[in-house]
């Protein structure tokens, strides 16, 4: 009980201290400046005498100045979670960390915090220049992910140019974030990652015209019935099913007797949706 009461004074003192607005580290108005060192505050309370509780008192803009990586992400993420735009002016500075799992959550921290249309509008121009310099892959494929979150025209045109690349892993999360916009001016180009040599991204494409209901690309997904992969067959089966006419299901009754029993199971599912579909929006005669 002892323990208990102590542990809720530790508590509350600490609350206490982390409203305190004494305890924000200095810091110049100057776009130049660098944040300075905050001092490491500690309160060691002796509870029994045989052992000590230390609590770090220093607010999350202090902590970014830690020299554990570990703490100054954690920090990062908090104050990201915080979505206060006056936290731009810190995070920015991390945006070229050494670090690259800082450079990951600093991008949707720094998202986080920009909450009007002019904090976007930078943070657009903001990531599109660092995406061009980036090495890490991970990272970029950050910037990819958060890039679905804009509906602008330098974006799109941006996971565009990506759908080129060289890596598999950059198209299909070009893809998947073109999706999450959902522009039909990008519905012919992710039609066309179909034919993809890589099978993940082909299901990717797969999933987003599923998806987004692009029922011009049926013609294309039945060409990947023929696929030596199964798991682009059953993507097509489902999606042929979800977004297919009584006209297709000739092809899908090929499949009916297919080696593999989950194909055939999958084909008969999609060619009873697409009955049952048809079904219900038939006009009924007068």
């Amino acid at each position: 009980m002892k323990l208990f009461f102590i542990f809720a004074f530790i508590v509350s003192l600490v609350d206490y201290l982390n409203s305190s607005p004494n305890n924000y580290v200095l810091i110049s108005e100057n776009d130049n400046s660098e944040i300075q060192q905050g001092q490491k505050s500690e309160i060691t309370i002796s509870t029994t005498g045989t052992y000590n509780i230390t609590v770090d008192t220093r607010t999350d803009i202090e902590k970014l100045t830690d020299t554990n990586p570990i703490v100054r992400r954690i920090s990062i993420i908090k104050l990201g979670e915080e979505k206060n735009r006056n936290n731009l002016f810190y995070l920015k500075k991390f945006i070229n960390d050494p670090d690259p799992e800082i450079r990951k959550v600093v991008i949707n921290a720094l998202y986080q915090c920009s909450t009007t249309d002019n904090d976007k509008n930078e943070l657009i121009l903001l990531f599109l220049k660092h995406f061009e310099s980036e090495k890490d892959l991970g990272v970029q494929i950050s910037y990819i992910n958060i890039f679905s979150k804009f509906k602008s025209r330098q974006i799109v045109n941006k996971l565009l140019s990506l759908l080129k690349h060289d890596y598999p892993l950059i198209r299909a999360n070009a893809v998947r974030s073109l999706g999450i916009i959902n522009n039909e001016t990008t519905y012919n180009s992710i039609i066309g990652m179909l034919n993809d040599e890589t099978e993940g991204v082909k299901i990717e494409a797969i999933r987003v015209i599923t998806n987004l209901k692009i029922k011009s690309a049926i013609k294309e997904l039945i060409k990947n019935l023929d696929s030596k992969v199964n798991i682009v067959r059953k993507e097509t089966i489902y999606a042929l099913g979800e977004l297919g006419s009584v006209e297709i299901i000739p092809e899908l009754e090929k499949l009916l007797n297919d080696n593999d029993k989950s194909i055939a199971e999958s084909s008969k599912i999609a060619i009873e949706k697409i009955k049952g579909r048809t079904k219900r929006t038939a006009v009924p005669k007068k």
